[in-house]
Order: C-alpha cells, then structure tokens, then sequence
C-alpha cells in the first residue's frame, strides 16, 4: 500500500494511522510529539531505519570460485556447491571419464565389410552376441583375452534385432528380408548336449536352433524383445505385423508351440513388455500402443510421439523413453490420460515429461540406442556419426568430446549399456562398421602393478590424486578428502590411494 501523500503543515503517524498538525517548537513544548523539532528528528529516524533494513535484505555478495580443474573435480564442485542431486551428478562425472577400454570386439575378417547391425550381451556379462549386415548371428567371450567370434547361424538378409534373455539360456535373432529372401525369426535355446558327441562332458550345455518363423506377408522383420518375466515369451513386429508367442522347451525339443497375431494398422519398429501380459508396440504412425497378450483385441493408444517410433525404453513402472526420427527423443509418463476421438486434442503429440534436445536422425529407422536407469544416462546415435549422452531425469546434454573423437563419421546402428560381472562397472558398446567399442568411466592411464607391492601406483597426470576405474550409481557415496578439495565418488572399484603429502 502506497504512503499517505504529504500535506503541507501536518505530520502522518504510521502507527496511527491520521494527520496531525506540526505546531512551532516554541509554542508546543520540547515534549510534544507532533512539534516542528519532534517532527524533524522522527522523520530522520525513520530513513535511517529504511536504510539499514534495505541493506539487511539486499543480496549478499558471491564470491567466484575457480572451478577450472579436472572434470571430475569441476562436477563434484558444483554437485557440492549447488546442492544438486547425486543423481544428476553421477551422469555428468561418469560422461566426462569415459574413456575406451583396451579391448574390441570385432568380426572376423572373412565376415567383416558390411557392418555389426545389432548386439546384446547376457545379464552376467559373459558372453557378447552380435549379428551383421551379411545376416551373421555368433558371440564372444567378453573377459577372455581371445575375442574370437564363434558363429551360431546366418540369415540371407541382414539382422535387425537381437535379444539374450537374462538367464542366457534363450536367444532371439530376426533379419531384415530382401530380395535375397525372405525376412525370418529364429530363436534359440540353450539346452543339454548329448554326452555321446565328441569332446562333450557329461551335464554340458549349447546352444541350439529351435524355431524358425517367416512371415507370410512376405513383410520385413524390425523387431523382437523376450519378456523379463517368462523367457520362453517373446513378441516380434514387422510390416503390419504383431505377433506374440510361447515355446515351452523340453531337453532341446520344441514341445509345445502357441502363437497368435495381434490385429496392427501400421508398421511396427519397436516392442516392449511393461508387464508378463502388457506388451508396448511402437508403430510408424507415431503411436505407441498397449495389448493385453491373452487376448486377440486391438491395442489402446497410449501416447502419439512426434514422428515414427524407432526404439523404447521404460523407466520406473510408469516413464516411458521412446525415440523416433526428425530428431524427436522424449520421455512420457503413462498415466498421463489420453484424450480421446474425436476431441481436438486426439491427433496432437502427447505432452512429454522430459525432452532432450540436439538429437539428429531426420530419416534413419537402424540407428544405436539404449538407456541405463540405474546410472541414469540415455544414449543415443545420430545420423552425423556422432554418439549422444543425456541425463535420464533432467534432459542435460552430456560431455561426448572424448566419446566421438578421432572415430570416422559411419553410421552407428547399434550401441548397448551393460554391467561387468567381476568389475561391477557400467560399459557402453559402441558398434562402428565390423568392431564393437567398449568404454568405461577410467581415470588418468592405467595401473603399474609394482613387484614389491600388492597395491597398484598411478601416474601423475595433472593431478595431485589417482584413481583406477570408478564405477558409478545413484546410491554409495564415498568421498576421498584432499586438503583443498572434498572430492566424492561413488563405490569406487578397486581405488587404491598411493601415499602423498596432500592427501589428508
């Protein structure tokens, strides 16, 4: 509320609230409140009083720190200053330590030329599986030192999805169809071998070819995904094709065999299972729609995305990661409602929860994608050549300097997240052309074992602190103080500190 306007000869008290008329100082009396002296001396208390409150709640001044420093530490600044969650900061510190492993997977030279076009990699991180655009399916092993490709099967056309169950014991593999032949789904099952073949000890197991589907639409085969709750249930789409099915495996013999087709107008690029009986179709239309598996009814559209659906990915029970081409990659929460026709709203893209920009694919359908929700980290390549990183739960665009350096621009058709199973850290595969990349988050060079030590010592690279690989998650924090830095890091595999002055 804006002052009293002033009146000539007459005083406004604040407190209440009414003029009062200022009389001469020699009539009223020193005592008087409302005298001509009374009146001078009440306003200059008064500004003095608005001066000292304005600079009691003026904002106080910042000082700049240097936050020039290594990466690592910059991140762990800033994480510590600004508060932020740890688990916006273990994308930003695990992004800007990546560094490449000394190891790559490749095809073999009589295989090699035309590109890997999908891989996965079994749950304990064993074992590697990768199919080619020549229509090759084999695996390698991944912590052996021999990384020769032992090759299960070949298609006439290329392969465009791969699928490893958790346990390992299934494998799912669809090829693309030309005029070579025919598009075709091949799935198989690990299972006894017979102790009557050479070199096989008894209770040995292999792998063996078990179904082989081909559409009679004579349609291509894009995807294929294996329920995490039931690994003989897998789904596949195609050219206006969805289709679900179950084998129940007995000592390598197919026994029993139920499938059935789910009614699509569209093609379909992408399939997930949310729930043993909810599969995800993402189709060419831009929509991604919901079936119930057991029964044969037309699928719910859940949300439309901005262009044709390539890949999804879900989050939580709930977040939904799906990336399509013209660049759109979005997260949507699915219990959002969807308006439905024939409202205004019912053809307009659905609102998404997190967007993340600078995504180039404006026609590519076979580009790399994949998202790690525990490190919180979406990876995604582009139609440039490039590999991009983001935050899951932010949108952040990550630091991929080191990540695209010195790699020749080729289109990257595949890349996959996974987890070590003696180091416990997080890998992405990068697959270029005929090898697979692999890159982990690694600190200034690689550890000497001394003879006359256990302990590993690193090499003083621009720092006064040496760390061997970390691995990082949104939960364990341990911090490793210095006498000017507090610098944490989280579950830090096999860190070793050497002895040093500055470390406290």
């Amino acid at each position: 509320m804006a002052d009293p306007p002033d009146i000539p000869g007459f005083y406004y008290d604040k407190e209440k609230k009414r003029y009062f008329k200022v009389l001469p100082t020699h009539k009223a009396g020193q005592e008087n409140n409302y005298s001509k002296d009374a009146v001078k001396r009440r306003k200059v208390e008064a500004h003095v009083k608005e001066q000292e409150e304005a600079k009691h709640n003026a904002p106080k001044p910042t000082r700049r720190l240097n936050t020039s420093l290594h990466s690592l530490a910059s991140s762990s600044l800033s994480r510590e200053i600004t508060g932020s969650a740890v688990r916006d900061s273990a994308p930003k510190i695990w992004s800007k330590c990546l560094d490449k492993t000394t190891k790559d997977y490749e095809l073999s030279s009589a295989y090699a030329g035309d590109g890997i076009t999908a891989i996965d990699v079994e749950a304990s991180g064993e074992k590697l599986y990768m199919g080619s655009a020549r229509g090759l399916f084999g695996s390698t092993a991944i912590s052996s030192k021999d990384s020769q490709t032992s090759y299960l099967g070949h298609f006439s056309s290329p392969v465009t999805s791969l699928n490893v169950s958790q346990s390992g014991h299934t494998i799912i593999c669809t090829s693309l169809g030309n005029e070579r032949g025919l598009a075709a789904l091949q799935v198989w099952k690990n299972a006894p071998r017979d102790p009557a073949e050479q070199g096989v000890s008894a209770g040995e197991t292999g792998l063996g070819l078990s179904v082989v589907f081909t559409p009679t639409n004579k349609g291509s085969l894009w995807t294929s995904t294996i329920s995490k709750h039931d690994e003989n249930t897998y789904a596949i789409g195609g050219t206006r094709l969805l289709m679900i099915a179950r084998h129940t495996f007995d000592s390598g013999a197919d026994t029993r065999r139920a499938q059935h087709k789910l009614p699509v107008r569209s093609d379909v690029f992408s399939t997930m299972f949310l729930e043993p009986d909810v599969l995800a179709a993402g189709c060419r239309d831009g929509t991604v729609q919901l079936f119930d598996t057991r029964v044969r009814e037309a699928g719910v559209m859940k949300l439309r995305h901005g262009s044709s659906v390539t890949h999804m990915r879900n989050v939580q029970d709930h977040c939904l990661v799906v990336n399509g081409l013209q660049g759109s990659l979005e997260m949507y929460d699915l219990r959002a409602p969807r308006p439905h026709a024939p409202s205004a709203s019912f053809g307009r893209q659905t609102d998404p929860v997190v967007s993340y920009q600078g995504h180039q694919n404006s026609h590519t359908f076979q580009l790399g994608f994949d998202v790690d929700a525990a490190l919180g980290v979406v990876a995604a390549a582009g139609d440039d050549g490039s590999v991009r990183l983001w935050s899951l739960y932010t949108g952040t665009s990550l630091d991929t300097t080191k990540l695209n350096r010195g790699r020749k621009p080729t289109q990257i058709q595949t890349l996959r997240f996974f987890h070590t199973a003696e180091q416990e850290d997080t890998r992405l595969l990068i697959a270029t052309r005929d090898i697979v990349e692999s890159w982990a988050a690694c600190m200034w060079g690689r550890p000497h074992i001394s003879k006359r030590r256990e302990n590993a010592s690193f090499d003083r690279l621009q720092s006064s602190i040496w760390f061997d690989t970390i691995t990082l998650s949104p939960s364990g924090l341990m911090s490793c103080s210095l006498s000017l830095l507090a610098l944490p890091v989280m579950r830090c595999t096999r860190a070793i500190i050497p002895e040093h002055p500055d470390i406290v």
